[in-house]
């Protein structure tokens, strides 16, 4: 899979993400209209701050290269280490949705798009420590 691909995955999820958090507002029926407009959006932007996150390491730690070359080598190594557990951890948050929380409150199905968004941002900054260890 190319950045490319992850990219527009990423932008067919956020779609998605977009459907879900509007039929949350209204099909749920627990709370007031207010509290599940916040909700919506809280979700919807965690989504996409756990994508930028992971996905701007890279170009944040391209402006602190040195010339030393133990440093750059264990800097590349631990963005590779972090981005498996970025994808380790989304696996998990995912199966915890699905397993937990969702039979334990039928409005968590919300929550779906949140380890996808971490998914996509941890194998983009794999794409990217991957390439950058070729160069």
């Amino acid at each position: 899979m190319t950045k490319e691909n992850v990219k527009k995955y990423y932008t067919f999820f956020s779609y998605i993400n977009l459907i879900l958090s509007i039929v949350f507002i209204i099909v749920s029926t627990k709370s007031g209209f207010f509290e599940r407009v916040v909700a919506a959006l809280v979700i919807n932007n965690f989504y996409h701050i756990l994508y930028s996150f992971f996905s701007s390491i890279n170009q944040e730690s391209r402006n602190s290269q040195t010339n030393i070359k133990f440093i750059n080598f264990f800097a590349e190594n631990m963005m590779k280490v972090f981005s498996l557990f970025g994808i380790l951890c989304s696996f998990f948050i995912f199966f915890i949705i699905i397993f937990i929380a969702i039979p334990y409150d039928n409005s968590a199905f919300l929550f779906l798009c949140l380890p996808i968004g971490t998914l996509f941002g941890a194998y983009s900054l794999w794409l990217d420590s991957k390439k950058k260890l070729k160069h």
